[in-house]
């Protein structure tokens, strides 16, 4: 009992199989054989594709054995390559949706060829799915999405239109066809209050509590990685806080003038106010002796700007106001900001106002308090499989055990994006497969992944499938 070469090495490399680390010299044809069975659910065309690739390199130290049976050796080792199948997938699930357009996609370059029964055809669709989605879609933002008036558009859905009508229906044919499209896409949660989330929150209150007890260190710091979940923590945190206001700063804000209009927008201010004393003074006096808790994320921006003047504008407004702020930033930081110190604005102005810091580290995050803490050893990660679970219990198609703890591993890659790419690429594998399965397994993400990794990055991405795990997998299938 033996398997092919080109199906033991799509098993060795879907499954993970590392010699090294558990001491293994063979897997049993059988165990391969189940392997294969649960593999061919989740990933027949992967496996497809591996046959495809014909024989691996034969130069790796190591192979992987089927015992029992057959004399086939898979090569360990193998270089990786980027997986077509991904795309392949997501390629016909588009056309899928296509094949429901009134107007073929061909015919959109000459609105001659439309005809009468396709012009009606796509006018009593758009109807129809206006009123089965009532008052989401107004007329005006159809005719914005298109490019052309509100009245037009009316017209046409009333069949008054006098002008080129099969023009405007190729345009509300495509307006249809990317709104069923969107419907389609992943319901992921809105958001879940994980360890993650709950840490930035507890930097929020820390930050509040100084400002009531009336200390100067009223600034709470929150660095981590993109896509670690900083935003969203920040997002409930400013929905649950009375009071609270958030900003979000870019690269065309990196100014004092810049910092304090944003957060003058936000306060609702009006526009009547001009120059940046007359900004500050305002806001000082809507925040003072408040306790509004002000939430600015993305601060990192400020370093593109040629000076510190913006953060320390920051600075003076917490010991004005004597309102609590919490910045977040990326890891790095404190870190340029020592090396970009200005002498006349010593940096140690702003570090002793951050009296509470939580970094967010992967694939071990440090909790704690004053200037920096932290467990140190063996830390949580940053999202548990349960917590992976819940944050995607929306979902169209449901995660499978060994799909979260994919997922979970992914979040402390901070190279490979972390929470932001798992979102991502659970909506594209749902996109790609709902059609023929209810379940994501770690198969289906490990071939999406690779499909829309860069090639640097499949290495990592292959070192997400481990053996324990994904052997408790097939386990349940014999």
């Amino acid at each position: 009992m033996s398997l092919t070469v080109g199906e033991a090495e799509a098993v060795r490399r879907l499954l993970g199989f590392v010699l090294e680390q558990d001491g293994a010299t063979a897997v049993t044809a059988q165990e391969a054989k189940r392997a294969a069975a649960y593999l061919a659910d989740a990933a027949a065309s992967t496996l497809a594709h591996e046959r495809r690739r014909g024989p691996p390199m034969n130069d790796a130290p190591h192979t992987l054995k089927l015992a029992g049976g057959g004399d086939d050796v898979v090569p360990a080792g193998t270089p990786p390559t980027k997986s077509s199948d991904g795309l392949d997938r997501l390629e016909q699930a588009h056309r899928a949706l296509g094949e429901s357009r009134m107007i073929r996609t061909d015919a959109a370059a000459d609105p001659a060829s439309v005809t009468p029964e396709q012009r009606e055809a796509v006018i009593d669709r758009v109807r129809q799915y206006l009123l089965q989605h009532k008052g989401q879609y107004p007329q005006w933002q159809i005719a914005r999405a298109i490019g052309v008036s509100s009245s037009v558009v009316s017209q046409v859905l009333s069949g008054s239109y006098k002008g080129d009508a099969a023009k405007i229906c190729i345009a509300l044919d495509g307006w249809l066809e990317r709104r069923v499209e969107a419907d389609a896409t992943t319901k992921v949660a809105d958001f879940v209050w994980t360890g993650v989330a709950r840490q930035i929150r507890l930097a929020a209150k820390r930050a509040i509590s100084a400002a009531e007890m009336d200390l100067d260190s009223r600034i709470g710091l929150v660095t981590g990685d993109p896509g670690c979940g900083k935003t969203k923590a920040l997002q409930a945190i400013q929905r649950t806080t009375p009071g609270a206001i958030l900003i979000t700063l870019d690269f065309h804000a990196a100014s004092p003038t810049g910092v304090l209009e944003k957060i003058a927008k936000a306060l609702d201010l009006g526009d009547g106010i001009r120059g940046s004393r007359q900004l500050f003074d305002a806001i000082v006096d809507k925040l003072e002796d408040t306790n509004r808790l002000l939430i600015v994320d993305e601060i990192h921006a400020l370093l593109d700007a040629r000076d510190d003047r913006a953060f320390h504008t920051l600075r003076h407004l917490a010991d004005q106001s004597r309102a609590p702020q919490l910045w977040s930033s990326t890891s790095d930081l404190m870190v340029e900001l020592r090396k970009r110190e200005r002498k006349r604005e010593p940096l140690a102005q702003i570090t002793r106002r951050i009296g509470f810091q939580l970094h967010l580290t992967a694939p071990l995050y440090a909790r704690g308090g004053g200037n920096g803490g932290g467990r140190g050893g063996d830390a949580e990660p940053l999202f548990t499989v349960e917590e992976i679970i819940q944050i995607f219990a929306k979902n169209e198609m449901k995660l499978s055990r060994d799909a979260a703890m994919y997922l979970a591993r992914l979040c402390t890659s901070p190279h490979l994006g972390l929470l932001g790419i798992c979102t991502s690429l659970v909506a594209h594998t749902t996109f790609a497969n709902k059609a023929e399965h209810r379940v994501i397994t770690a198969a289906m993400l490990w071939e999406m992944h690779r499909t829309l990794a860069q090639p640097s990055e499949l290495d990592l991405i292959d070192q997400l499938m481990r053996v324990d795990d994904v052997r408790t997998s097939v386990s349940k299938v014999g």
